[in-house]
């Protein structure tokens, strides 16, 4: 059988060429000035196009199907976007706004745990960004049974036990982990919808296809394109560098707080500028019952290399000094400090705090200075940790991620 032989040949093909017109014009997007030019730099934003690729069929076509719903992983230590969080595990299931689903699985030990469904599509980003949450669950708002098992119904009409209604334009649900130490253990999820029969999905429509195409290299572009020139922007935070702002910026602080306060978390984000001579001194006093969690960043919004190199702290990982502060050094080699952030040779790139279940943020200095005046600069207070001890604590860290993400 040779081209031509179906008649949507050559629609295909069109869609196909297409898509990879736009693949190929996304590199151009990688050439910003805030995106450093070093060798790092350069190939990590080439690596974040990959990654993105990688799974933008599996947004736009493999799980689409609301009628054969699937617990799909949207970020990963592979596959990175949004100033993903690196202490957070996101899946997400795209459903109907008439049909009945069942969510079951197993909650885990994650310190803060939650299924939002989202309503209809609002935003001047691309997907996902743009779901509105019209209900957000948290795992202590939840019925289990003893040992941690869990059904959740999502449905128009009311159901027994943990039930969320789904609203017109109901399209999305995100589920989301989110760890405080080592030690805590991933929840489990699958999905059904009521009145599924065993028969298999049809195959797919040449239609269908096209639009994954057409979508599919829409949000490979996107992905550099609004990335970060859109939110500096929007928030205009574009020449605020080393300092950490509320997301959303003054101006726009009710509508994010609003937003914020329904997916149960608030956010602060740095843009930093350090050179490899440099570092960065965050100092801040966290309350006894806040749980925050902070990751570094490229200035697209791809979390740095994690599972191998400390570019993430929590409350619960990171020492509080003699002095009741907490002290957080970013800078391209170690300081032998325990709460170091190891930004990986980029001199530009995004931090994202993030505390959860409260609706503040801690007021925080941040100083640029020499490397070499770092142990004066913190008079000495900054908590220590010898090479064994970094060694010790990179592989608890390996260790947790191949249980977060086995696959």
């Amino acid at each position: 059988m040779a081209f031509g032989d179906n008649p949507v040949d050559p629609e295909l093909k069109e869609g196909w060429d297409a898509f990879c017109d736009q693949l190929k014009s996304a590199a151009d997007y990688v050439f910003k000035d805030e995106s450093g030019s070093s060798d790092g730099e350069r190939t990590n934003a080439f690596r974040y196009l990959t990654q993105n690729l990688s799974q933008a069929f599996d947004v736009w076509l493999e799980n689409r199907d609301t009628r054969y719903p699937t617990v799909h992983a949207f970020c990963s230590p592979t596959r990175k976007i949004g100033c993903d969080n690196a202490d957070c595990i996101y899946f997400q299931s795209w459903i109907n706004d008439h049909d009945t689903y069942k969510i079951s699985g197993n909650k885990g030990t994650a310190k803060m745990f939650n299924i939002a469904v989202q309503g209809p599509w609002r935003a001047t980003l691309h997907e996902p960004f743009g779901d509105t949450p019209v209900a957000n669950v948290f795992g202590h708002e939840i019925e289990t049974d003893w040992d941690g098992n869990f059904t959740v119904w999502i449905s128009p009409q009311p159901h027994e036990g943990n039930w969320i209604r789904s609203v017109p334009g109901t399209r999305k649900i995100f589920y989301r982990q989110y760890f405080d130490t080592w030690d805590e253990v991933p929840a489990s999820y699958r999905i059904e919808r009521i009145g599924q029969t065993g028969e298999p999905p049809p195959a797919i429509e040449p239609a269908t296809l096209l639009d994954a195409f057409k979508d599919a290299g829409d949000f490979c572009v996107n992905v550099v394109k609004d990335w970060p020139d859109t939110l500096w922007e929007r928030e205009n935070t574009r020449g605020v560098l080393n300092e950490l702002v509320r997301y959303g910026g003054p101006a726009k602080l009710d509508k994010f707080e609003s937003l914020d306060a329904r997916r149960g978390r608030v956010i602060a984000t740095m843009n930093w500028a350090i050179e490899p001579d440099e570092a960065l001194i965050m100092e801040f006093t966290s309350e006894p019952h806040w749980f925050w969690q902070l990751t570094a960043c490229t200035v697209f919004g791809a979390s740095l290399e994690f599972r191998y190199r400390q570019v993430n702290l929590t409350s619960g990982m990171a020492p509080v000094d003699p002095d009741g502060v907490t002290r957080v050094i970013l800078s391209h080699t170690d300081p032998g400090v325990a709460n170091w952030i190891d930004i990986q040779g980029h001199t530009r790139g995004w931090l994202y705090f993030r505390n959860m279940l409260v609706r503040d943020v801690p007021d925080t200095t941040c100083r640029l200075v020499k490397r070499a005046d770092l142990d004066q600069e913190t008079n000495g207070l900054a908590t220590k940790i010898t090479p064994a001890e970094r060694t010790a604590e990179l592989r608890r860290r390996r260790d947790a991620y191949l249980r977060r993400f086995p696959y």
